[in-house]
């Protein structure tokens, strides 16, 4: 179990609560050590039990690079300190200070929300969710170790005196958009990292503010609590004020209104500081905010002076080098409880150990990594692109925290409410779908596995999502494995306006049709995937104990199932089965003509409103080669008016002369590569060898066919 985490806003004041609590003068640490052991006692077996193996993972990674780094030689260390200082001179071209960029973080929202209809929260411990998961807590709470992501029932145990409000989204969504109004004002293409933060540039809107501005202000006093915000007691009310006294309709207790004014400047602190008490009077709700010349420094700038402050990031280099150098790893946005434990592991606590160890660094770390941790060590922003809207977005994903359960029902029933809710989001970020479909499990053991299907056709529809990931669910998941969060991932993403967005997904070739679809296992671990992951996006540590696996995934044109296989020869001998036992019936323009050219000669036209039978679940399960992912995902008979790999007009009513044809189809791109390779290299005085007949293919097809099924 990684240790305790104290970098939260608020929860500065452990040390007070320590003293307050123990009624003697133990140091933080100590109390960190007290909520540490009240976690642990309260943890259920399963937790303690995957908290047990990746602490002994990350101490595994430690040693590893800790031996590792024991065989360096100062020459490795001295050159590997040049390319890191090369890259560093690089990367300055694109440290640019003519950006005003602002992070604003609203203020325990959740919780804030909470307290504004109900006064008598604002002074106790409280947090809003429920027994399994609290999603945020107040900053009284806060002081006694409670925070996010943790269970209610520990946080009862760290502050018996903790209230627990569930949650509603529907007054947080209301709220979010209230503040969202006035953020609107100073940058219209703000981006909201969620409900309750929100990324600006002021750059332009700064360069219009040329004079001050002037701002009716009305807080409130008096016996009435409920309406926010308030006056301090000790405060003199101006004698310019306009003062009314009004009863409240809640409380039924006198309320005085104070209407005066405040005149802000135009410089980033004055506007940035106008921009918060505009959503303070709005709201109600008070928020903080970072400055600084990247959203990266703005974000670790909004967490300074919380609550209800801000914190201005120089722009100058050295000014950021030193803002950096002291500020605790943990601090930036990316480095979670895991990659803080590896780096403590080579004596890195703060920033400024980045840059000295900076050599160490780059021997033992992967190229993304390193020149991630030299970014933030200079203060640089993580992308040299400052594009941080929806278009340049790499995925799209959703998940659902639950009690662990094992019905493979009901988790279905999850994910497929997952799809729908993913796919609906799509259309407000302009994004069409996407080719890559992925899929996190995290099991009631808190092991976490990822798997990714790559397909050759855009995922569009909830549908063509749910058709692929509850094939990997269902082959995951079995009864001796409790579930306890599932998360659905959309990636090479499509965009509005792309072209490639349009392209037709008709499978042309043999490679087109079962194109090979990398099964991310992500690195295994007593045969599961297990990531060491972090709280926050950013790098991870990931184990690799086993390797990879890959496979294939592909949709038969005949039935329409989805076909698991690497085999090629055992997917031809699938769709012989269908057409053996399928029909060939024509649809739309072409069945219309083909009853007019009957009807025309006489012939009755029967059969053709006849539904054509389904091919039975026998012959599609009993090729021993070929896994049916989904069998109910297309069709139960071919539509024969074009081949559905070459588009060629097919003969009606043949199912041999179909399958013959398709045979021949599918093994064309294979005879053509082996054809290419048997070509001639010497010029053009060699003469090419003629191509293969249609008998020859035929035998050839035949040939295979018999030795792979001895």
């Amino acid at each position: 179990m990684t240790s305790f985490n104290d970098n939260k806003a608020g929860m500065s004041g452990l040390d007070k609560v320590c003293a307050f609590l123990l009624c003697s003068r133990y140091s933080t640490a100590h109390f960190q050590e007290k909520i540490q052991k009240i976690i642990s006692e309260n943890t259920s077996a399963n937790y303690e039990q995957h908290s047990q193996k990746q602490k002994e993972r990350i101490q595994h990674k430690i040693n590893q690079n800790n031996a590792l780094l024991a065989t360096f030689t100062d020459e490795q260390l001295t050159q590997a300190e040049m390319e890191m200082d090369i890259y560093a001179e690089d990367l300055e071209m694109f440290r640019t200070a003519d950006r005003t960029k602002i992070h604003v973080d609203m203020d325990a929202f959740y919780a804030a929300v909470e307290m504004l209809e109900a006064p008598e929260l604002r002074d106790v411990p409280m947090a809003v969710g429920g027994s399994d998961m609290l999603s945020t807590s107040n900053y009284p709470a806060r002081k006694f170790g409670v925070r996010a992501g943790m269970p209610g029932f520990i946080g009862k145990k760290l502050c018996p005196r903790l209230k627990i409000v569930p949650p509603n989204f529907h007054k947080y969504k209301a709220k979010s958009k209230e503040a969202q109004s006035v953020f609107l004002e100073y940058d219209p293409n703000l981006r909201m990292g969620s409900l309750d933060e929100a990324y600006m540039d002021f750059t332009d809107y700064l360069k219009q503010r040329t004079e001050p501005a002037t701002r009716k202000r009305i807080r409130y006093k008096g016996d009435c609590v409920c309406v926010l915000p308030l006056m301090k007691n000790d405060e003199e009310v101006d004698a310019s004020s306009i003062v009314t006294e009004v009863t409240c309709e809640k409380c039924k207790k006198k309320r005085v209104s104070v209407e005066d004014s405040v005149t802000f400047g135009c410089e980033v602190e004055d506007v940035v500081s106008e921009m918060r008490f505009r959503v303070e009077q709005k709201t109600g709700l008070t928020c903080s905010a970072g400055i600084a010349m990247n959203w990266r420094l703005a974000k670790i700038g909004s967490d300074m002076n919380k609550p209800n402050g801000q914190f201005c990031v120089s722009k100058d280099k050295n000014g950021i080098i030193n803002f950096m150098k002291d500020l605790p790893i943990r601090k930036v946005p990316g480095i979670g409880g895991v990659s803080e434990a590896v780096l403590k592991g080579l004596g890195i606590e703060k920033c400024g150990d980045l840059y000295k160890k900076r050599a160490q660094i780059r021997l033992l770390f992967t190229e993304n990594s390193w020149s991630w941790y030299l970014r933030v060590a200079l203060g640089i922003d993580g992308d040299f692109t400052e594009s941080n809207d929806d278009a340049s977005r790499k995925s799209i994903s959703v998940e659902r925290t639950f009690s662990p359960s094992s019905n493979i029902g009901q988790l279905l029933g999850t994910v497929e409410e997952l799809c729908e809710e993913l796919i609906t989001s799509l259309p407000k970020k302009e994004i069409v779908g996407g080719r890559c479909a992925t899929l996190k499990v995290k099991f009631a053991s808190f092991d976490v596995i990822t798997r990714a299907i790559s397909v050759d056709y855009v995922v569009k529809t909830a549908e063509q999502l749910f058709t692929i990931l509850k094939v990997v669910l269902t082959k995951e998941c079995d009864e001796k494995k409790g579930v306890r969060l599932l998360g659905v991932k959309l990636s090479k993403l499509q965009f509005t306006g792309d072209p490639k967005a349009s392209e037709s997904t008709t499978q042309r070739s043999l490679n087109d049709f079962f194109k090979k679809a990398e099964i991310c296992e992500g690195f295994k671990h007593d045969a599961e995937t297990v990531k060491l992951e972090d709280e926050n996006d950013g790098v991870q540590v990931i184990e690799n104990e086993q390797g990879t696996s890959k496979g294939s995934f592909g949709q038969c044109p005949i039935c329409g199932a989805q076909l698991h296989t690497d085999d090629i020869l055992a997917v031809n001998r699938h769709i012989d089965r269908c057409l053996a036992v399928c029909p060939v019936v024509l649809s739309g323009q072409d069945a219309q003509k083909d009853r007019k050219r009957k009807n025309s000669t006489g012939e009755r036209a029967a059969g053709s409103s006849k539904k054509a039978p389904k091919i039975p679940n026998e012959a599609k399960n009993k090729d021993p080669d070929v896994e049916v992912i989904e069998e109910d995902a297309g069709p139960s008979a071919i539509s024969a008016g074009a081949c559905p790999i070459c588009e060629k007009a097919l003969p009606v009513g043949n199912g041999r002369a179909v399958n013959q044809h398709i045979d021949e189809c599918l093994n064309k791109p294979v005879l053509k590569k082996l054809q290419d390779n048997e070509e001639p290299r010497n010029g053009a005085g060699d003469q090419a060898k003629p191509k293969p007949t249609k008998a020859e293919m035929m035998t050839i097809d035949y040939q295979l066919r018999k030795l792979f099924e001895r």
